[in-house]
Formats: C-alpha cells, structure tokens, sequence
C-alpha cells in the first residue's frame, strides 16, 4: 500500500478530537499556548484487561497506583486538543509547525497505536492519496511495515511507555486523580495551560518520591461498580477542581468544551 500526501488538511481538522504526545511534546504544544487534554483509564494491577473499545493500552504503559485499599493501573494519555481543528493548520492547509510537528504528525497516516491494525477507511485522507505510483509505502506486501517506518513506531511508542511514570506524577500534582475503567469508560480532564506547564515544572523539580495519592475510579455499569466496591476501590466523581467529563465506552462524543 502506497500513500502521497495531497495536501487536504483532513487530517488536522478535528477529525481525531485528540492527538497522543509524547511528554517532550506536550511541554512544546503547551508552551505555544495550546491545551492538552488528559485521558486516563485504569484497570487491574495484575495486568487483566478487559476486552473492547476504549484507550486500550498495553499493560506496561499503566502505572501502578492505589484506589483505596485496591491497587491498580494507570494508563495516561496526554493528548493535543484537535476538537475545533489543529491550531497550527495555516489558511493554505500547511503547517505553521512542520519543522517541529509532533511524531503522530511525522508518521501519519501509519499506525502509531500499539494494539491497532492498520486501516485506511480510519484515515480522514481522500481516495486520490492512496496507491499512487509514487508514493511512500506504508504497508509491505506481507503486511508489514517498511523498516524505516517501524523503526520511527517503536520509537514512539517506546517513549509513550517511559513517559507513564513522569504522566502519572504530573497528573497528580495537577490534583487529577479520576480515571475510567479500561472497557467501561474514559474519563477526560482538560487542565488550564499554564497549570499543566507549572505541574509538569513541579514534576520535574521533585526530589524524593511523592506521598502515594488514593484515586477515584469512575464506571457507568452497575454491575462493574459492584465488583470494584467488593474490592474496597474508592469510586464515584472526583474533587478536583480540574474540569473532566466521563464518556462510557461506545459513546462517539468526546466534545469536553463544556466541561
């Protein structure tokens, strides 16, 4: 499968509401003035995950934490706020970033989830990018990735994983301590911009570990919540002052403007 970039813009219109960065990034994006969205599930500290839609992270990106007397995963996604379209998209549909575009944007339209399977009707590029002669290849004929393009992938990927720790520590310190339940929900803060730069400072000028932080976990079933009840975890909405919405699993909105 081969692609060619038209130069529609499609891509950076708010077709994907969220853009997953790599710590580094969101500290650029945040320091250019643009909001960053957290997106956090949990599920369960022995690493079983439940099946189906959501986040849906490997189990070494999570991070063990406490729910009252029930120790489970985190899993943090920092993602750019694309719901009203990239900040960055030009009137001409170029970059106004391109020499520093995040890596989602440097890979696109690959695969840059972890448990995803590559799938051009996902993609928001139109019928004449595809197949070209002369085109980039995306997919190799045994299905695989060209070398250069995974490699760049696994790059990616790899930096999500060592950035859970640090994502976790600056979600506390931002006082956000809300999570979904991995197949159940999502719950999505959208922290101030000049708060998340000051927690991910704070973060970064920590000595010493931190005093362990008890979090909430949000579900839509009852039946679910009777089970993390059984298991003494601390449910129900969050305290924080942090503006968050809950979105059960197979809802399409992820529209947090309102709060």
């Amino acid at each position: 499968m081969r692609f060619n970039c038209v130069g529609c813009g499609d891509c950076c219109r708010g077709r994907h509401g969220f853009m997953s960065l790599t710590l580094a990034e969101t500290a650029a994006w945040l320091r250019r003035g643009h909001r960053v969205a957290v997106l956090l599930e949990a599920f369960p500290a022995t690493g079983e995950q439940e099946e189906g839609p959501g986040l849906q992270l490997p189990v070494d990106y999570g991070v063990e934490v406490r729910s009252g007397g029930m120790g489970l995963r985190i899993a943090p996604v920092f993602g750019a706020d694309l719901q009203a379209g990239c900040p960055n998209l030009a009137d001409d549909n170029a970059c106004r970033i391109y020499d520093d575009r995040p890596a989602v944007c440097r890979l696109y339209p690959a695969q840059t989830h972890p448990l995803s399977v590559f799938r051009k009707d996902t993609r928001a590029c139109p019928p004449e990018a595809w197949d070209p002669p002369a085109g980039v290849i995306l997919v190799e004929e045994d299905g695989r990735m060209p070398p250069g393009i995974q490699t760049m992938v696994e790059a990616f990927q790899g930096e999500l994983g060592r950035d859970a720790a640090a994502k976790v520590a600056i979600c506390e310190a931002l006082g956000v301590h809300l999570a979904g339940w991995r197949g159940d929900g999502i719950v999505i803060h959208l922290p101030a911009v000049q708060d998340f730069l000051d927690a991910i400072a704070k973060v970064g000028a920590r000595t010493g570990e931190p005093a362990p932080m008890s979090w909430a976990v949000r579900v839509a079933g009852a039946e679910l919540e009777a089970e993390l009840a059984d298991a003494d975890a601390r449910l129900g909405a969050s305290g924080d002052s942090v503006a968050h919405v809950f979105i059960p699993v197979g809802t399409n909105s992820t529209d947090v403007r309102a709060g």
